[in-house]
């Protein structure tokens, strides 16, 4: 490898506390209010091998650039039988975009396109990317490459790639924002910032599998009366998504992944996300910290779950705690 050009230094960050926090919920949030961010830096990785969600060096799994999580022992083993029967392609430069969870909506705009902006701006716009074709089952995908002018490169989930010369940036991490970083997300896709947003949204999740409102539709009438729109982001197209966000002063919506939407917003909106209550709260305050990093201030709503596990539960949520959130 050769030195790494640091993008961004570490620091230490004290969010703001939730704008309605409660005593009694102070154990969901506490241990997020004051938050390492890790440094953000590239490097470049000779004769590097990647396959599936992996980057691999003389073969050992390089966790750094491709995983905020933990890799397995078990994925470290089986590399030389995985690639027994895999198809080669050989490739003498380019970036990677390859991230464990990169397909998700969140991630990939949170996490993958901070590496595109960066690449382009250090390696210029037609710089080569390397990006697995499975992240193309996703609508979204596609699109967002297109309006950030990527010059990509896919690969298969069976085949290995060997790239003498990869460009890499170190992954960033789940849950830890770099202000600066959103800001450059925001200034490169909304094209036409607007001085004064106005619009009021709630993001339903009606159609989505998991993590629902159970008695949504009771809200409408009182979301309508207080000026709100009620969008089914599937319905939306990228651009259009981008474009209402980024006329957006009031953002609500359960917690899931088109909250990361809050990006777009003019710094000093509101966010108001509903959760479930379950023994996994405290886990899963991504977008807490978010809106701290995009400069908005945050509420929170705390509904019944319907199950132990935060990512399968809908919730049930009181229509007077619904109208006190929004008054």
């Amino acid at each position: 490898m050769i030195k790494k050009r640091l993008i961004f230094p570490g620091f230490k960050v004290n969010h703001p506390l939730p704008m309605n926090l409660e005593v009694k919920d102070t154990w969901v949030f506490q241990d997020f209010f004051v938050q390492q961010i890790p440094e953000f830096h590239q490097t470049n990785i000779s004769n590097a091998i990647i396959y599936f969600k992996h980057i691999t060096k003389s073969g050992r799994i390089i966790k750094e650039y491709c995983s905020s999580h933990p890799i397995h022992l078990s994925d470290q083993l089986k590399i030389p039988f995985k690639w027994i029967t895999y198809k080669r392609k050989k490739l003498d430069f380019a970036l990677s975009l390859v991230s464990l969870f990169g397909d998700n909506y969140h991630h990939f705009l949170a996490e993958v396109v901070p590496i595109i902006i960066y690449g382009q701006q250090i390696y210029g716009k037609d710089v080569p990317m390397l990006i697995p074709s499975y992240y193309f089952k996703q609508p979204y995908i596609e699109p967002y490459l297109k309006m950030l002018e990527v010059n990509w490169i896919t690969f298969e989930s069976r085949e290995k790639v060997i790239i003498k010369d990869l460009i890499v940036f170190k992954n960033l991490a789940i849950s830890h924002f770099n202000p600066q970083i959103l800001d450059k997300i925001r200034f490169r896709l909304v094209s036409s910032p607007v001085c004064k947003p106005w619009r009021k949204v709630y993001i339903s999740r009606s159609k989505a599998k998991s993590r629902k409102v159970i008695n949504e539709e009771l809200f409408y009438p009182l979301l309508l009366d207080k000026g709100f729109e009620i969008l089914f982001l599937e319905d939306y197209p990228v651009n259009d998504q981008v474009r209402i966000f980024s006329e957006t002063k009031c953002l609500i919506g359960i917690h899931g992944a088109g909250l990361t939407n809050m990006v777009f917003m003019p710094k000093g909106g509101k966010v108001i996300e509903l959760r479930a209550l379950t023994e996994e709260t405290h886990i899963y305050n991504i977008f807490y910290v978010m809106s701290c990093a995009c400069g908005h201030e945050y509420f929170y709503g705390l509904g019944r779950g319907s199950h132990t596990t935060n990512k399968l539960s809908n919730i049930n949520f009181e229509i007077d705690a619904l109208v006190k959130l929004i008054s």
